[in-house]
């Protein structure tokens, strides 16, 4: 659970730089 919960996470830093960058 933790590992997906991180996972997760990365995707969402990685959609905000895309929209921002």
């Amino acid at each position: 659970l933790f590992h997906l919960l991180l996972k997760l996470r990365n995707c969402k830093r990685i959609l905000l730089i895309a929209y921002f960058g």
